[in-house]
């Protein structure tokens, strides 16, 4: 099976550039990837790939030498953690060695990285890549050519970007993958079983390490911000903004940081999605650094979100302070919000006031691979109080993991006076070498709140399964494998209602050459308005990364949907789609192009008495992202989207320079206009553009640290 641990020793730093010195490396630890484990179950791979390890008084030393036709080889010369569709070499280091969680590192054939968190647990099965988080980032060297027969990659991560408890001689956790994306085929060092859903239990050592600390004693970024933006409701306003985020190495487990006025101006626009004839609210992703920085220390592995950042708006300060000792991980976070002051009117109570924010959290590591913990969050303004207390944790065997999130809030307002609700989610999880089961229930009470968290709904409760069997090719094939399932989920409210409740049989099909089709019938029921609607639909999801310079993802969903207007509530003939492009011409120039399409029409008969084939509601937004990258600093970005909803084109372009993390300046521009509608039919617009608005920036950060 191979070695499972390795010894480094510590040798002159290496210069990173690429090429493999004739007098570099001599002391280095070597090993081998030996192990295809996709498509292939712990095959022979098609290719050899060669890792050498050392290390110095401040880095860890890591090269890759990797074999191939140079013809098949994907690299492009793009941003950071941009290499999606790449070939790619990955590196895990889990520096506590505990198995629970570790750093990620993927580099390119042209060295260009990307990096994240990778936490056990954070996702289920043996979707891996579910659990990485990729907003950490760390500042690491990194350089990459292409060979006569291959690639070779050679990289440098200092010790002051990692947290690790201080030990004469250390040892850490160790994974090393290789990808090649023409077939679709995964590389391993150590053999990966299909029977479970742990990586990191499985994983190696890297022993001998002789680090005394982690570096720097702090970290300053100081950021500017300045911008005009010229509407046609308001003349031309210009603004300038400064703020600073600091962080403070307590010792290498423990790091203070915090910000002033800190900045959370967004470089890029989220990606849409359909906002027509949603009942509930849709969720964005968090992107400000001193938010998704560290924040692994405030999650949690249940469906439950705790605590979503994004409730914090805008900020005038923050602090957090966050560690792990021994088998003890916490995080504390408090912040200063304006928005809620800025969204009452002037005869409000509360009106310009700030709201005080503070999350806590605590876990504790149990037996091998299972946690226990909690979180305390608090919400204050204007009087009002909301606080939310929980405890949280899972027990993970070889196949089975049993999790629960136990949560209870308190509400006091001057208005209504107190209120409480409670919130739980349990789960049973089996992960076998074919079968899968997955089995939930969750509850959220009416009077249930958590200002600092995501509630998308309250008021239910839910029971969910699934069920598959998994056919797994045992060797390299044109196919990868077939699982066949069923997911259901019977929801109820609290009015008695079946709400949100489906049967769906499907089958999720992986090919060779990263291709894969999941589709599914769904028997769907949803209630509104104190009435139950049954209806149908079928849904497909296509995923081709066979083309070298071409991937194309899209998804088709054709049936029945529910109307949630209170005007004409109704079940109709839906269609929805969804594709996206993404072409690649050459190494430095990737464009992708999105469509999505949602539509629902009147079916005959109905009780609203709306004629059959009327247009009950239609939304289509179209977007075009091209980037091109002059070199791995520096590229310009260019955003083109149009949606039919709002009746709104905007227009978006960047030039970045951005030689490491947090260091960086961008020059961008913005246009937003509108098309009013042409009386009488809302579904054609005039012909004519105005601007609502267009803004110009600069933004400029420094990361200083020692």
């Amino acid at each position: 099976m191979g070695q499972d641990t390795i010894s480094v020793s510590k040798q002159a730093p290496p210069v990173i550039d690429g090429e493999i010195g004739a007098d570099e490396w001599t002391a280095a630890a070597r090993i081998a990837l030996d192990h295809q484990t996709q498509p292939g179950d712990n095959v022979a791979p098609s290719q050899t790939t060669e890792v050498r390890f050392a290390y110095g008084d401040s880095h860890l030393y890591v090269a890759f030498i990797a074999t191939d036709d140079p013809a098949g080889i994907r690299s492009r010369v793009t941003r950071r953690d941009d290499i999606a569709g790449d070939d790619y070499v990955m590196l895990y280091l889990d520096t506590y060695n505990d198995r629970r969680r570790a750093y990620v590192f993927w580099f390119n054939p042209f060295g260009i990285q990307a990096d994240g968190m990778f936490t056990e647990g954070q996702s289920t099965g043996r979707n891996f890549d579910g659990n990485i988080d990729k907003t950490w980032d760390g500042v690491i060297e990194s350089k990459g050519q292409l060979t006569a027969t291959g690639y070779v990659v050679e990289a440098a991560i200092p010790f002051k970007a990692l947290r690790f408890p201080r030990q004469d001689v250390a040892t850490w956790g160790l994974h090393v993958e290789r990808w090649i994306a023409r077939d679709g085929e995964r590389i391993s060092w150590r053999p990966i079983s299909r029977t479970g859903s742990s990586l990191l239990t499985q994983m190696g050592s890297i022993g001998g390490l002789r680090v005394a600390s982690s570096g720097p004693s702090y970290e300053l970024i100081p950021t500017a911000v300045a911008s005009t933006v010229d509407g046609t409701s308001a003349p031309r306003d210009g603004q300038f903004d400064a703020g600073l985020t600091g962080a403070w190495s307590i010792t290498p487990n423990m790091t203070l940081s915090g910000t002033v006025n800190p900045d959370y101006s967004q470089i890029e626009s989220d990606v849409p999605q359909i906002e027509v004839n949603q009942r509930f609210p849709l969720r964005y992703p968090e992107k400000r650094p001193f938010f998704y920085e560290g924040g692994q220390f405030f999650q949690s592995p249940g469906a439950l979100s705790l605590v979503d950042t994004r409730q914090i708006v805008d900020p005038d300060w923050g602090a957090k302070l966050t560690g792990k000792t021994g088998g003890n991980t916490f995080g504390v976070l408090t912040s200063s919000d304006r928005a809620p002051g800025l969204r009452v009117a002037s005869s409000v109570a509360g009106f310009e006031d700030n709201a005080s924010i503070v999350i806590g959290r605590y876990q504790r590591d149990l037996f091998k691979n299972s946690t226990t913990g909690g979180f305390l969050t608090d919400w204050r303004f204007a009087g009002y109080r909301n606080t939310v207390a929980a405890i949280d944790g899972q027990i993970r065997l070889p196949l089975n993991t049993i999790g629960y999130q136990l949560s209870k809030s308190w509400s006091d307002d001057p208005l209504t006076g107190t209120s409480g609700g409670n919130a739980s989610y349990v789960w049973y999880d089996f992960v076998g070498r074919h079968w899968r089961l997955f089995l939930n229930d969750q509850r959220v009470s009416d009077a249930y709140e958590s200002r600092i968290g995501f509630v998308r709904r309250r008021g239910y409760g839910m029971n969910s399964a699934t069920l598959g069997y998994e056919f797994q090719a045992p060797q390299t094939s044109w196919w990868v494998r077939v699982r066949p399932f069923v997911v259901a989920r019977r929801l109820e409210t609290s009015a008695g209602l079946i709400d949100e409740s489906y049967v769906d049989p499907g089958v999720d099909v992986r090919l060779a050459r990263d291709i894969s089709i999941y589709t599914y019938y769904s028997f769907h029921q949803d209630a509104y308005l104190g009435r139950e609607y049954p209806y149908q639909f079928y849904a497909s999801n296509f995923t081709v990364n066979a083309l070298k310079r071409l991937t194309v993802a899209a998804r088709l969903t054709v049936g029945e949907g529910v109307n949630f207007d209170r005007a004409r509530p109704m079940v109709g003939n839906a269609l929805d789609t969804s594709l996206t492009l993404t072409a690649k011409p050459i190494p430095a120039l990737d464009s992708e192009f999105l469509l999505l399409n949602s539509q629902l029409k009147a079916k005959a008969g109905n009780a609203a008495g709306v004629p059959d084939g009327t247009v009950l509601f239609r939304q289509t937004v179209y977007r075009n992202r091209t980037n091109y990258q002059f070199t791995r600093a520096h590229g310009v970005r260019s955003i083109a989207e149009y949606n039919t909803l709002s009746r709104q084109f905007s227009l978006s372009l960047l030039y970045g320079w951005t030689p490491r993390p947090t260091t960086a300046i961008y020059a961008g521009f913005g246009d937003l206009l509108d098309r009013d509608p042409i009386p009488g039919d809302v579904h054609r617009m005039g012909d004519e553009l105005r601007r609502v608005r267009r803004t110009l920036f600069v933004k400029a950060s420094y990361r200083l640290s020692r």
